[in-house]
């Protein structure tokens, strides 16, 4: 019996030195979308890393515009934002909890929540899977909910209102667009791209939220700041302008979370004459580039982070190979980047070259209607009993 599990793991560490990866391990990608254009909900997809391919497991029908996801830190459960509550009528949006299946990846829905505002758009997940943050773009409200031990969701803890306006036409109230949390859980970013501000708030227990010492970073009067991220290693961050396709790029306080704007940069080709509009904003996992989307002629930018100087150079800027690439997710192992084209109905993958950051031609191409986000899960294997 020893001989036959030595072999068996002979074969396994061999095969995941060739192929690197475990044999076993699965991997999934979730994808929201919008209720148009014959889209049916959340998909769900099996990634074949060695043959590149997307096999659809699962769509979840239930419910309109589930158009952002997030995963728990366990990988236990998955998180959506629906247009539309069960509570019919009062104009509110809807979170729901749903289980992951630990072998297949395949969906389970566990309860339902009220998003205590209208339009919601964004939701993520406490890194010690404490509590999740829905934005109400309609609203301009942030609403944050505990998280039960078997992963369903309490009502809301905290809601926070916003008011104020800005001097574009579609800055005539406050639109909470996305909060992102720091890594160790003391502080959520908030971008309200109707007021023109990043919020800063520090986390409470229980799930309440007060402001940062700091309270906001005043952006631009007209920019619109959308969507935030924080790079793998805490030290930076980056913000892009939807309303003038703009990225700043921070140095942030790792014990503060007090961010210091280093540079500004517009995403637009320097011969467009057109206004466009940026989408969102990632780091990659090696910590060594930033991933920024807009809806403009070329919809991928692509910089290096210098740590010398701590600054951004770009490195290229590219097509996605489709029109409003709403969102995008660096693949974990870092090979390849999968990109949602919400006005073309297709879901991209690329190739990504780890040394210069670069994207190569695309390598696989489905039609996904209405797709609006993109989420991975990674499956070990080596994990189940």
């Amino acid at each position: 019996m020893k001989l036959v599990s030595f072999i068996l793991l002979t074969i396994f560490n061999l095969l995941e030195t060739v192929y690197g990866q475990n044999p076993l391990t699965k991997e999934i990608l979730y994808a929201g979308s919008f209720s148009e254009r014959g889209s049916k909900g959340i998909y769900v997809f099996e990634f074949d890393r060695n043959d590149v391919k997307l096999i659809n497991l699962q769509t979840v029908t239930e419910g309109e515009d589930p158009s952002f996801l997030a995963i728990d830190p366990s990988g236990k459960y998955l998180y959506a934002v629906y247009d539309q509550t069960a509570i019919k009528g009062d104009g509110k949006g809807s979170v729901v909890s749903f289980k992951i299946n630990p072998s297949t990846g395949l969906l389970k829905k566990l309860n339902e929540q009220s998003s205590e505002g209208r339009g919601p758009c964004h939701i993520s997940v406490d890194p010690k899977g404490r509590f999740i943050y829905v934005s109400n773009y309609g609203s301009g409200t942030l609403s944050v909910y505990p998280i039960n031990s078997d992963g369903s969701l309490d009502t809301a803890s905290d809601v926070i209102h916003h008011v104020g306006n800005g001097p574009h036409p579609n800055q005539k109230g406050p639109h909470v667009h996305s909060v992102i949390p720091s890594a160790d859980g003391k502080f959520v970013y908030v971008c309200d791209l109707g007021v023109d501000k990043l919020f800063f708030y520090q986390v409470k227990n229980k799930g309440k939220l007060i402001p940062a010492t700091v309270p906001f970073y005043k952006c631009a009067p007209g920019s619109g700041p959308r969507q935030f991220a924080i790079s793998p290693d805490g030290k930076y961050a980056a913000l892009v302008e939807e309303l003038i396709s703009g990225l700043v790029f921070f140095n942030r306080n790792l014990k503060t979370g007090e961010l210091t704007p280093i540079q500004h940069f517009s995403m637009l080709p320097d011969s467009c004459s057109e206004r466009g509009s940026d989408a969102t904003v990632y780091f990659s996992p090696d910590n060594n580039f930033v991933y920024a989307t807009n809806w403009g002629p070329l919809g991928m930018t692509v910089y290096s982070i210098d740590k010398k100087v701590n600054q951004l150079k770009l490195v290229h800027k590219d097509s996605t190979f489709g029109t409003h690439p709403r969102d995008i997710c660096i693949d974990k192992n870092g090979k390849y980047v999968f990109i949602a084209n919400m006005g073309s109905d297709n879901l991209v993958v690329l190739k990504r070259n780890q040394i210069t950051g670069n994207l190569s031609s695309i390598d696989r191409e489905i039609r996904v209607p209405g797709i609006s986000c993109i989420v991975q899960l990674i499956i070990d294997g080596k994990a189940k009993k």
